[in-house]
């Protein structure tokens, strides 16, 4: 008994000092949480290029594949302007707002439940995020252009340009409300089981096997979390993918989506698996990066 008293209060404290509890510079989080989106991003496009075609289109992975390769090896990165803005200032947003907003709340509420503040400070963090909409509407409308004709855009400032020229301020925003849907309770639950997925493996002996326990917990929470939200990102690609249409809200476009696939709930999860491998690799690069980019702020800047 004392043995694993003594085991937990050695992992308590390599977490202490590794898992960084972020009470220093607020700065440090907005840095980190975009670092290591950046890092992320570059890693992971090709695989998220080929799982959007498969939401949008209802089609193989086999063939999202050759499409793709079929188009060149030079344009395998068209279209990672959008996500790498996007990615890297909403995981600045997520981490460092949802850190601000925790702190701020435990000091101004007290006697207030820990996880009631945080659940409220990741939610409104996620909302935040939100705002980011319509990087992700480019970053849809890149990726399909290549073979969609009524879409025609030929590189970031091209798309942002010719939404403003011909369609209104609306336009960047469309799949909005899905985005909203996604964001608020998939951020909720990340931060919620962030730590206590970690406290459930193995105790840490280094540096280097902590960093392999956050890429570990950060895979398979952003994975789960990922899944779980996968019909609601086949809804939002297929709302996105529209340009000058009618507006469709997300039940509409859920029902079209179900009818073109022939009423099949299997070939709404189209992509899943490959959503399921990128989020595991995603979230892990994304959670072990998180704190090395943390430790190192706090270091330099104490």
């Amino acid at each position: 008994m004392l043995e694993n008293k003594e085991k937990g209060e050695s992992k308590n404290t390599l977490q202490t000092n590794t898992t960084i509890k972020h009470d220093t510079k607020g700065w440090h989080e907005f840095a980190a949480g975009g670092c290591a989106a950046v890092v992320n991003i570059m890693v992971t496009f090709p695989v998220y290029k080929t799982m959007l075609r498969q939401q949008i289109d209802g089609i193989t992975m086999l063939k999202a594949v050759t499409q793709i390769k079929h188009e060149g090896l030079f344009k395998l990165y068209r279209g990672v302007g959008p996500p790498l803005m996007q990615k890297g200032i909403s995981c600045s947003i997520m981490f460092g707002s949802y850190h601000s907003i925790q702190k701020k709340l435990v000091e101004t509420y007290p006697r207030t439940n820990e996880t009631f503040l945080k659940i409220v400070a990741a939610m409104t963090a996620g909302s935040f995020e939100s705002l980011m909409t319509p990087f992700e509407r480019v970053q849809t409308l890149l990726a399909i252009s290549e073979h969609k004709d009524y879409v025609k855009v030929h590189n970031t400032v091209h798309a942002f340009l010719k939404i403003k020229k011909h369609h209104n301020f609306k336009e960047y925003y469309r799949g909005f409300t899905a985005i909203l849907l996604r964001n608020g309770p998939s951020t909720a639950l990340f931060f919620l089981l962030r730590e206590p997925i970690k406290d459930l493996l193995p105790t840490a002996e280094s540096g280097l096997t902590n960093v392999a326990e956050d890429f570990v917990s950060g895979a398979v929470l952003g994975a789960s979390i990922s899944t779980l939200a996968y019909p609601l990102n086949v809804v939002k690609s297929n709302m996105q993918k529209r340009l000058g249409e009618e507006y469709r809200g997300i039940m509409y476009t859920f029902r079209e989506v179900y009818n073109q696939r022939e009423r099949s709930i299997r070939r709404i999860y189209f992509g899943v698996s490959l959503n399921f491998s990128r989020a595991l690799i995603s979230w892990g690069i994304i959670n072990a990066t998180y704190e090395i980019f943390i430790k190192f702020l706090n270091e330099v800047d104490p």
